[in-house]
C-alpha cells in the first residue's frame, strides 16, 4: 500500500521586508535608472533599444 502524505503547511508565513534604505532596494533603483538612461541613449543613437544587462550593481 502506498501512503501519500500532504506537504506540511505552517500556520503562518515569514517574509522579509526591504525598505527604502535597504542595499537591495538601492541597487535595484540604481540599475533601473541606468537601464532607462541606456535605453534612451540607444534610441537616440541607433533608433532601437539594444540588448543590455545592467542588473549586477555593486554599491
Amino acid at each position: 500500500m502506498i501512503v501519500v502524505n500532504k506537504p506540511f503547511t505552517p500556520p503562518y508565513e515569514v517574509v522579509e521586508r526591504k525598505g527604502l534604505g535597504h542595499p537591495d532596494t538601492l541597487a535595484d533603483g540604481i540599475s533601473e535608472a541606468i537601464s532607462r538612461s541606456l535605453c534612451r541613449h540607444y534610441l537616440e543613437e541607433s533608433g532601437q533599444i539594444l540588448h543590455h544587462n545592467v542588473d549586477k550593481v555593486l554599491i
